[in-house]
């Protein structure tokens, strides 16, 4: 919460504690029936550190992924394709709608956009309907699902 108040992302230790789950029962139980809190903190410490790391590998793989897309077609100075791209490495999984509220863009604005995304192979349709549609960037997706500290 205090990062929230400071405007900082927040850090989710649960993929770290996920990672290293027996370190941390083990932690846990040496605190818990032997009142031994220092494994427990250690681990904890450890946690942070880990995921800040892996929360700058991360950014540093998305920007650099940003690089790889701004080579796969020349996009107009400010235009609504070449701005979603920044939106879409903070928020892989979208619709035209919230593209759209995002970038304070018109409807045919957006569908340039997402039909401009596509056809560089940057955003997949998932749903299949012709309207109501989800968005996702799948090599942003592929970054965030990896295991933990996995390069």
């Amino acid at each position: 919460m205090i990062l929230a108040a400071e405007k900082e992302p927040p850090l989710y230790l649960s993929s770290y504690i996920e990672a290293y789950k027996q370190d941390y029962y083990d932690a846990l139980k040496k605190a818990q029936q032997k009142l031994n809190w220092l494994p427990l903190i250690a681990f904890m410490s450890q946690a942070i550190i880990g995921t800040v790391q892996e929360f700058k590998a991360v950014r540093k793989a998305t920007e650099m992924l940003k690089v790889d897309w701004l080579s796969r077609r020349s996009y107009r100075k400010n235009s609504a394709a070449l701005r979603a791209l920044d939106v879409l490495v903070d928020c892989p999984v979208i619709t035209a709608t919230r593209l759209g509220k995002i970038l304070d863009i018109s409807a045919p604005a957006i569908k340039t956009a997402l039909e401009q995304l596509q056809a560089a192979g940057i955003l997949v349709e998932r749903t299949g309907y012709a309207r109501n549609r989800i968005f996702s960037a799948p090599e942003v997706m592929a970054i965030i699902n990896r295991p933990f500290g996995e390069r």
